[in-house]
């Protein structure tokens, strides 16, 4: 057990490591970014901010603390009436699937039965 536990942080270690060189090299090319409370150090937040833009998402501030990476989902905008007519969540208001995840801030969503379920996610 004990080894397992050094192992997992030597490889925690050199992920952020690996990480951290990785963004020092594209800082130039990444927009600003400004730390918030919940986010980790300044060097694995590059990393993110990094891998997030090379997927073709969007960096940004998410709900009270920290920031995420906002992807487009393959069905956004498309009609539903169920959770399952989605690959995200399907919107209770407008009745069609997310257009970004993960999605914060208050709504209501559509469960698997068509359902109402309102929501709040910080």
């Amino acid at each position: 057990m004990r080894t397992g536990t050094v192992l997992r942080i030597g490889l925690a270690a050199a992920g952020l490591a690996i990480a951290a060189g990785l963004a020092a090299c594209q800082y130039g090319d990444l927009p600003p970014l400004e730390k918030r409370p919940g986010d980790p150090p300044m060097s694995e937040l590059r990393a993110r901010q990094a891998e997030c833009l090379a997927q073709g998402g969007n960096f940004a501030p998410a709900g009270l603390y920290g920031h995420a990476c906002f992807l487009a989902t393959p069905d956004a905008g498309k009609a539903c009436s169920r959770a399952s007519d989605c690959t995200d969540t399907c919107l209770a208001d407008t009745r069609t699937c997310n257009p970004v995840s993960p999605m914060f801030g208050c709504y209501g969503f559509l469960d698997a039965d068509g359902n109402r379920i309102d929501i709040c996610v910080d």
